[in-house]
């Protein structure tokens, strides 16, 4: 991916021309990249919302205006299956760890209307490819929006939608939300039980091991959730 350097001159590029959100595709040099990023971000785009977001999924970096956008402050706890960076003296420093990646439905709330466009897209080149059966992984959404959304869709596949266990503040409260999912589903659509993310992945060096990362001696990764 990009290095540091060339993402914060494409975002000060972008940041001089008027808009809104600008987000950025990013590797694994930024997401091990020890500098503060928010106040790196905020240097370059003082207005404008930035989200630098990993793609592997596992890695969400943003400036000041996006927290503000977000309605993230330093006194927001963590969320469960997740954590906000934080640096030396307490304050934000831009991260957003695992459950706590889910910016794209705090800035955006989903919109089943909008939702089933994409899927009808999506369903039409996977029909290209000879794709029959999609998993759904459902992301910053509700069960109940997915399921709404691919009613309108109807798309030829069959499709598997998982609840995702984020902004919820109990293990079991993501169990529960399989109870209260709709009963009636739209044809070739099954709802089949919650997803939890236990730790992240070695790329951006979150997923929990034994042994210290190399370069890092006091950082092994960190499980998203405690043990009892």
């Amino acid at each position: 991916g990009p290095s540091g350097e060339q993402v914060l001159s494409a975002v000060a590029a972008e940041a001089k021309t008027p808009g809104d959100w600008i987000s950025v595709w990013i590797g694994q040099s930024i997401a091990r990249d020890p500098r503060n990023w928010r106040s790196a971000l905020d240097a370059v785009s003082p207005d404008r919302p930035v989200l630098l977001r990993g793609f592997w999924g596992h890695t969400s970096i943003v400036n000041s205006a996006a927290l503000k956008r977000l309605g993230v402050v330093d006194s927001t706890p963590d969320p469960l299956g997740g954590w906000w960076g934080r640096d030396a003296s307490g304050r934000l420093d831009g991260h957003a760890h695992q459950g706590a990646e889910d910016l794209e439905g705090r800035a955006v709330p989903p919109d089943p209307a909008r939702l089933s466009g994409e899927f009808r897209d999506a369903g039409q080149r996977y029909a290209h490819w000879g794709v029959t059966s999609i998993h759904l992984m459902n992301s910053g959404r509700s069960l109940e929006t997915a399921i709404d959304a691919l009613d309108k869709a109807r798309t030829p596949q069959k499709w598997t939608v998982y609840s995702w266990a984020r902004h919820v503040p109990r293990i079991a409260d993501a169990w529960a939300a399989m109870d209260t999912a709709p009963k009636k589903l739209p044809p070739r659509v099954r709802v089949d039980g919650p997803k939890f993310i236990l730790d992240g992945t070695p790329i951006e060096q979150n997923a929990f091991q034994r042994k210290p990362y190399a370069g890092r001696p006091d950082w092994r990764g960190r499980s998203n959730y405690k043990d009892t």
